[in-house]
């Protein structure tokens, strides 16, 4: 595999050479995975600040649909398109992820779609940064795990929860516990018994604040402290359970699980009697999905309780039963140590898995086709004809310190009816290391921006590294992707500051930049960003402002929330300047019938002109408020709602453009209802409604659209959806737009087809008809 891929990695690296640069967007960054106690962690990354507005199914599913507001802060000419990952760690098998696609301005929204091999829990949450999804998914703990060593020599732990209750269980932790123990402790106040549930044990206090800061998600209350050498070896006896235990994935048998659950807790505690009985009955229960594991955990809880040959009896048995298998591998070499003496031959792992010094390459290589025909009053002509070619790629190494990503995405337009250059584009081509205690950071190449005051892609530099406890310290400097300006020289240098509150939830980042275009400023800017989460609730805030001109450039406000009756919220205020204020808008539209694409040269070449105002004159201001309501009336339907009030203003005449005026305030009401299993299983059908109430216009929309996956290897989604408008001027207009797209996946190969039809009818003072039909061919190979 790495000799195919260090082939596509130069073809890359010619595409960085002769492909000329173009405008697309990468929205969805990276999907990442990291295997906690009993949980796998699965990291959705995007470019720019991310709000999920609803998700389905809410607590488990085969395919996880979740709707999503994105904030780009960019450049606004760049257009987000469809992305799917499909080349995903499964830790070794234990994760049966298949995918997650973007697919941006669908009827329904934005939306991402994680698709799984089978039917599995898990829990949504937003990342800390404002910039993530993180699902929290419960995957079975490896035999080879279960008896996992717990120092009790580190004397601090985190206190999650007190209550004057016994605690039977623990919720979901988002952080990895392998080598720790989650345990109930008791104390007297007052004559009054309270329960404490602790996780334990770290070496010093910095450690146990670094989870601290993590597990504030689930338990906000909680906090760190120092127990006696006592407490820690009595804790052998008070293990507990994580909640997953309680809650099997769909399809399986609570007790098995459970049982499974509670023979592995006492396998760690010592308590090898009653796992030896346990895992008696379920290596004997028709419940076949734990026998195997069951069986080995058998042997391995005779041999920790010194009888060998019992042990040796079973690994026998294990072996005849199950030949064949790299966990049968291991059991031989279970049964190989019970006769040796000295060290131990270390046992092999269940299935391959990523490891520290392991080098991984993955990527996908894509083509589209598109084409399109449209007909107008009998005649027809072909309006598309293009072929798109994608190239990504991903590599990571680690050592048991820094991990190292380099990423390189590539993109290339072949448009037979355009007579000029087709062209590429880079998105991304960038290196970083980062160390894994988090004192430094930094990436090297053209990256995203949408950050610490950097709001377009760029070509630089930004490092960070840890000043004080919670605080740390980043650099960055480099030079706008520009597409208004191309022939400028463009350059900026960025300072911000990050800090975190565990105790609050909270983090924080302080930033300052300065932008310079053609030896002027472009655009200078202090501001901050403020993010807060709980499992229950996030929200994330931004403010910048810019210094040069005097104005606010973003304010901006994002929330979730939780409510009672399996309801949840979400808010939106958004206040910018569109585009963003920057001295470079002066060269948005021609000036005096002369197109531009320098500073330099316009100034040349008509210096009376006030570049500074020019640019405040074609800057428009954007003001949106939008909230919603979720409401799941059972585990296969959902209701929701959505209220947006938004206006844009206009802009005035400047050099030889008229003026343009605003929008006025448009109030959209919509509603949608999504079912599963409805036509069909392993389906999906969403429907929708939407009023638009405008100045000068009102409209209705309205779409329904059917996801269905077939014989594991077929995806089928059509839609239907219809737009009516009436204008004030007397005209209205009818579109409807059916589709059909089908997905076939043989292996690492995807074929893909798409077709759809625009029906438009437009009556009143204005009388036409137009037809288009389109239709997309395509592959993409996943290595």
């Amino acid at each position: 595999m790495i000799g195919r891929t260090n082939l596509i990695a130069v073809a890359a690296l010619l595409c960085l050479i002769l492909l000329p640069y173009g405008v697309f967007a990468q929205a969805l960054e990276e999907v990442s995975v990291k295997r906690l106690d009993a949980a796998a962690k699965v990291r959705v990354s995007f470019s720019a600040p991310v709000q999920v507005t609803r998700f389905f199914p809410e607590t488990s599913g085969r395919i996880l649909y979740i709707s999503i507001k994105l904030t780009e802060l960019g450049n606004p000419q760049d257009v987000a398109h469809r992305q799917r990952i499909s080349a995903i760690d499964q830790l070794g098998g234990d994760l049966p992820l298949n995918d997650v696609t973007f697919e941006p301005n669908t009827a329904e929204g934005d939306r991402i779609i994680v698709r799984f091999s089978r039917t599995v829990g898990y829990k949504l949450q937003r990342g800390r940064d404002g910039r993530s999804i993180v699902i929290l998914v419960p995957i079975k703990k490896r035999a080879s795990e279960a008896g996992a060593e717990v120092d009790e020599n580190f004397p601090y732990v985190v206190n999650l929860d007190s209550q004057r209750t016994p605690i039977r269980n623990a919720k979901l932790l988002p952080i990895d516990t392998e080598n720790h123990r989650l345990y109930v402790s008791q104390y007297k106040k007052d004559n009054t018994l309270w329960y404490r549930l602790r996780l334990g044990f770290f070496p010093n206090k910095n450690a146990a604040l670094t989870a601290l800061n993590e597990v504030r998600l689930v338990y906000p209350k909680a906090w760190v402290t120092r127990v006696s050498k006592g407490e820690r070896i009595a804790s052998r006896k008070l293990v507990v359970a994580s909640q997953q235990a309680a809650e099997p994935a769909p399809g399986l048998r609570g007790g098995q699980e459970q049982q499974m659950k509670a023979a592995r807790q006492a396998l760690i505690r010592g308590d090898n009697k009653t796992a030896i009985s346990i895992f008696q009955k379920i290596s004997r229960s028709s419940d076949s999905r734990y026998n195997r594991d069951a069986l080995e955990l058998l042997g391995l809880s005779y041999e920790r309780e010194g009888d060998r040959k019992k042990a040796s009896s079973i690994y026998q048995q294990y072996i005849q039963k199950y030949p064949r298998g790299e966990e049968t591998t291991r059991v031989k070499q279970r049964l190989a140590n019970l006769s040796r003496f000295g060290e131990r031959e270390p046992l092999r792992a269940a299935r391959p898995e990523r490891k520290p010094g392991d080098l991984e390459y993955y990527g996908t290589w894509s083509q589209r086709w598109y084409t399109g025909t449209t007909s107008t009053s009998g005649s027809s002509e072909v309006d598309q004809s293009a072929l798109l070619s994608n190239l990504y790629l991903n590599a990571r190494f680690s050592t048991d310190k820094v991990k190292y990503l380099a990423n390189l995405n590539v993109d290339h337009t072949l448009d037979s009816l355009s007579s000029t250059e087709t062209g590429g584009d880079v998105r991304k081509a960038y290196v970083e290391a980062k160390a894994k205690d988090r004192r430094y950071e930094a990436r090297l190449g053209r990256q995203s921006g949408n950050a610490r005051g950097i709001l377009t892609r760029f070509d630089g530099v930004i490092g960070g590294f840890k000043l004080y406890r919670e605080w740390h310290l980043y650099l960055a400097s480099g030079a706008p992707v520009d597409t208004v300006a191309p022939d400028s020289e463009r350059r900026f240098q960025s300072v911000s500051v990050d800090t975190s509150i565990p105790s609050q939830n909270l983090s924080l980042t302080v930033f300052n930049m300065d932008a310079t275009i053609d030896g002027e400023t472009d655009r200078r800017a202090i501001g901050m960003e403020g993010r807060y989460s709980t499992s229950d609730s996030s929200g994330l805030g931004l403010l910048d402002y810019d210094t040069y001109f005097n104005d606010l450039n973003i304010a901006m406000l994002q929330s979730n929330w939780k409510g009672s009756k399996d309801l949840t919220y979400n808010l939106l205020i958004d206040y910018r300047k569109s585009p963003l204020m920057q001295l470079g808008n002066a060269l948005l539209a021609p000036v005096n019938g002369v197109t531009y694409e320098s500073i330099a040269a316009l100034r040349a070449a008509q210096p009376g002109v006030d570049v500074y105002q020019l640019a405040k004159d074609r800057t428009a201001t954007s003001r949106q408020v939008s909230g919603g309501i979720t409401r799941a009336l059972n585990k296969r339907l959902q209701l929701s709602g959505d209220l947006t009030l938004s206006d844009v203003s206009g802009v005035p005449a400047s050099a030889g453009q008229p003026s343009v005026p605003g929008t006025g305030l448009l109030t959209t009401l919509s509603g949608r209802i999504i079912a599963s299993n409805w036509l069909a299983k392993n389906s999906v059908t969403v429907g929708g409604a939407s009023l638009v109430d405008a100045s000068s216009y009102k409209a209705l929309s309205m779409f329904v659209t059917e996801r269905a996956t077939f014989k594991r290897d077929w995806r089928l989604e059509a839609n239907l959806s219809m737009y009516l408008v009436d204008n004030d001027s007397g005209t209205s207009q009818v579109r409807l737009t059916p589709a059909l797209r089908t997905e076939y996946r043989r292996k690492n190969v995807t074929f893909e087809f798409e077709l759809g039809q625009v029906v438009v009818d437009n009556s009143g003072t204005l009388v036409s008809s137009t037809d288009r039909t389109f239709v997309m061919l395509g592959y993409r190979y996943d290595f």
